[in-house]
């Protein structure tokens, strides 16, 4: 999480949103981690299972970088490079 921490920082002035979802654990259980590893970006709480079944998540931790335009650019685990991110960055002129 400090990894997301840094590219959440290093990346929100530049038009690039960073959210993590949750899914299946309670609100307290949630807070509770996002206090003890002071994480900075949002936490949605997909307490259906909708995202996870929208965007056909099989394993957790999955990343997934969507575009502007909603298409998947990248989908797996570990974390996007940074060298990625601004490549993406840089096709949508951000």
């Amino acid at each position: 999480m400090p990894e997301l921490n840094k590219i959440y920082e290093s990346y929100k002035d530049k038009g690039l949103d960073l959210l993590s979802v949750n899914c299946g654990e309670a609100r307290e259980d949630v807070q509770q981690t996002i206090n003890n590893n002071g994480i900075k970006y949002a936490v949605l709480l997909d307490l259906e299972g909708k995202v996870a079944q929208t965007y056909k998540v099989q394993y957790i931790p999955l990343n997934i970088l969507v575009d502007i335009n909603g298409n998947i650019v990248y989908r797996d685990n570990p974390v996007p490079s940074e060298e990625m991110i601004d490549k993406y960055l840089d096709e949508l002129k951000i």
